[in-house]
């Protein structure tokens, strides 16, 4: 790797304990609440977890996009939307989507960990995701 390349930090394992110290905090609390205060809970745990995952998504995507603009720019220039002005959200995510579960790493080991990585990310987002149902289930019960 040449100097000018990114170091990388991956933060999946970070994520995944303060989400599961989280969850647990809610839990905690959601039995020394009275039932009919359980709802505000679920709304702050909701509120939480959604704007979390929005908020990670768009920063994990956001340093694949950085790295292919920097080195890669005929790739960036191929996943953004034509016509629109540089901004992290003027990208076909179909085409980026496609990109990111696509073998294609152009040759660069740090695009390669950073696409293995998302793909790791995708793991937590579904994980957290599908708990959503079954904490509502559990705290508003």
């Amino acid at each position: 790797m040449s100097k000018d390349k990114p170091q990388l930090k991956l933060y999946i394992k970070s994520y995944w304990l303060y989400w599961i110290g989280f969850v647990v905090c809610i839990l905690i609390a959601s039995f020394y609440f009275p039932p009919h205060e359980k709802r505000i809970i679920f709304i702050i745990f909701l509120a939480i977890s959604v704007g979390m995952l929005i908020v990670l998504y768009f920063y994990e995507c956001q340093k694949i996009i950085s790295h292919l603009k920097k080195y890669h720019y005929n790739k960036w220039a191929k996943l953004r939307l034509q016509g629109w002005p540089e901004s992290p959200g003027a990208f076909n995510w179909l085409n980026n989507r496609t990109f990111l579960f696509s073998p294609d790493d152009l040759g660069d080991p740090t695009l390669y960990i950073l696409k293995s990585y998302f793909r790791r990310f995708q793991h937590f987002l579904w994980a957290v995701l599908i708990t959503l149902p079954i904490f509502a289930f559990v705290i508003l019960r």
